[in-house]
């Protein structure tokens, strides 16, 4: 990505323990390269999840907290 982009503001999510064998890795790069590029203001925002693999392993609670922090986010930059 080339610098002096205007990226709209974004989450992204990623789980330490995947077990579809997708390295967290590559999510963390691919924020770092996002927020050297943005020059707007809006965020660029990563949430790790742990403890959890591609959706096994969560419980209700966390699979509702999840989705609220994603709705809330949404919310959040949308209005």
């Amino acid at each position: 990505m080339s610098g002096g982009s205007d990226f709209p503001p974004t989450l992204l999510k990623t789980s330490l323990h995947d077990d579809r064998g997708t390295d967290s890795l590559h999510a963390f790069k691919m924020a770092a390269r996002i927020q050297a590029a943005n020059v707007s203001d809006h965020p660029i925002l990563i949430r790790t999840l742990t403890n959890v693999g591609h959706g096994a392993g969560r419980t209700m609670q966390m699979s509702i907290d999840v989705q609220t922090e994603k709705f809330l986010f949404m919310a959040k930059h949308l209005m």
